[in-house]
């Protein structure tokens, strides 16, 4: 059969496969890698995925369903985030799994609630690499009788086409550019509302472009955008700067206090998510660059930053002191 086709068609390899010998299909992978061209990255190097968290979470948990349950409960669970709270460096959630019928909800369960154990002690292991932190994972069980047929509930619940994007208008402060294709770039901004975003601006390293001057790093930028929950990288649609912060600009050490300060909120702070807003870390550049910009120390307004971050994050013991040298210093005016 190999040499019938083999005088039909020029092919540049032949590889007979069997269900039954993984290891033909592996070099039939490693093969075929090689003739295929290099192109340009879809999403930057170190971005994972491109769905939200909370939906992530949800799959982990769903995948030790399937893996559990086989043949017994197929495709007809689904899994719901109904909660998501971070406490220091612990994260509680609380998760819902659908099923469609009583007798599912049973296997779901297992003898003396056995079942469910095992697929949330699977699970939190998976969840806890992806969020890095401790993780502590309650499942519940609900039956919605026949949820696959109603394609509202498909869509709600994840499995089906994407939500509908909806266009806002957002204020933010750019926290950093990263290189993403020949003319585009990887803009992260924070925002009151959202929390810390990325968008793709596209063609802003061309000459014509027009949002080029309203990305700038450590600038406060009104952003215009199609925002839907299930993405974490949206697309630039127009931005317009409303503050350069141009002494704090032209003053090399007031510039370079306010990298270290975009540096550490980006460290520091979460994706945006469901849960949190970061509006304490929205605030808290809001006055640092401020205050960089009207003149201030850089040396003390970082430290004020260093003790606002140490108080959102409890830590607090001995760091009062600074707090009032900044307000001695009339900075909070």
């Amino acid at each position: 059969m190999i040499q019938q086709w083999q005088e039909r068609y020029d092919f540049a390899e032949y590889f007979p496969l069997s269900a039954k010998i993984w290891t033909i299909a592996e070099d039939l992978i490693k093969t075929t890698r090689q003739y295929l061209p290099e192109g340009d990255l879809l999403y930057p190097a170190e971005m994972t995925s491109d769905g939200a968290e909370n939906f992530r979470i949800a799959e982990l948990i769903r995948e030790k369903i399937l893996t559990q349950t086989e043949d017994e409960v197929p495709h007809a669970a689904a899994v719901l985030i109904e909660n998501k709270e971070f406490k220091k460096d612990k994260v509680y959630i609380q998760a819902m799994i659908l099923v469609e019928r009583d007798s599912q909800k049973g296997i779901m369960i297992g003898k003396q609630g056995q079942m469910l154990k095992k697929i949330g002690s699977l699970a939190r292991e998976d969840i806890e690499k992806l969020l890095g932190k401790k993780v502590f994972l309650e499942l519940f069980v609900r039956v919605e009788n026949e949820w696959r047929s109603r394609d509202a509930r498909i869509t709600e619940y994840g499995y089906g086409g994407a939500s509908r994007d909806e266009t806002i208008v957002l204020l933010g402060f750019v926290l950093k550019q990263s290189d993403y294709r020949e003319a585009d770039v990887i803009v992260t901004v924070l925002t009151k509302e959202y929390g810390k975003l990325s968008f793709v601006a596209q063609g802003v390293r061309k000459m014509t472009s027009k949002n080029a001057g309203s990305i700038m790093p450590y600038t406060k930028t009104e952003i215009l955008f199609d925002y839907n929950e299930t993405k974490t990288i949206f697309r630039l649609k127009n931005a317009r700067c409303k503050d350069y912060y141009r002494s704090m600009h032209e003053d090399i050490t007031a510039s370079s206090a306010a990298a270290v300060a975009a540096e550490l909120i980006d460290v520091l702070t979460l994706q945006a998510s469901n849960d949190m807003t970061n509006s304490d870390e929205y605030a808290f550049l809001d006055i640092v660059f401020s205050k960089l910009d009207q003149g201030y120390d850089p040396t003390l307004v970082l430290s004020l930053l260093f003790v606002d971050m140490l108080d959102a994050c409890r830590i607090t013991t001995r760091c009062r002191c600074m707090r009032h040298l900044w307000k001695y210093a009339c900075c909070y005016s």
